[in-house]
Formats: structure tokens, sequence, C-alpha cells
């Protein structure tokens, strides 16, 4: 009987830890979605103020090879 009880309560405390790391994981991934949309809704808006913004992708795409070849060349 007493055996049964603490292997209940073991289990118990595990699905309590479990759920509290879900919850935690749930608000983190949540907070930063809402962020990444904000900065995503802002970006675009500060690039519908330039005429041809799609003239500077040429610049961009550089860049970003450029970061990439120095900062992580094993990608």
């Amino acid at each position: 009987m007493r055996k049964r009880v603490i292997e209940e309560s073991v289990l118990f405390i595990s699905i309590l830890k479990w759920l509290f790391l879900a919850s935690c994981i749930g608000a983190i991934v949540g907070f930063s979605t809402a962020i990444f949309l904000k900065l995503l809704e802002y970006g675009i808006g500060y690039s519908k103020g330039f005429g041809f913004y799609f003239l500077l992708l040429p610049v961009a795409f550089f860049l970003s090879s450029f970061i990439i070849k120095y900062l992580a060349p094993e990608a």
C-alpha cells in the first residue's frame, strides 16, 4: 500500500513538472513569435516608404553571403 502511494505521488509530481515546463516553453515561444510579428510589421511598414525598395535586394544578398562566409563558414 505504501509503495503504491509513493509511486503515484512520484508520477503526479512528474506530470506537474512536465506541465510546468510545457507552459513555460509555450509562453516563451508565444512571446518570441509576437515580437517577431511586430518586427516584421515594422519592417514592412518601413520599406513601403521607399518607392523602389526591391532594388536593394542585391545589396542584401551580398551582405548576407558576406556574413555567412565569415561568421558561419560551416553553413
